[in-house]
């Protein structure tokens, strides 16, 4: 992660996640596979897709037992 980024944004966890969903931009993942992906603790992931979605960053779709979040596109 760039240094500037670690800056602006006080959470690695927060970044990678961020930066998980903006170049993937038309992707959706589960916490298990953004964990996976980001290589943060589930703790971590699941602190930050709380806080995304309560900004109404991200959405969360839910199939089966899966809950699936995605970049909200406006």
């Amino acid at each position: 992660m760039s240094p500037e980024l670690e800056v602006i944004f006080s959470s690695v966890a927060r970044v990678r996640v961020l930066e998980l969903f903006l170049l993937n931009p038309g992707e959706r993942y589960y916490q298990r596979e953004i964990e996976r992906e980001t290589g943060q603790a589930i703790r971590a992931v699941q602190r930050e897709m709380k806080r995304l979605t309560e900004i109404e960053l991200l959405s969360r779709a839910t199939e089966g037992n899966r809950e699936f979040l995605s970049l909200i596109h406006n």
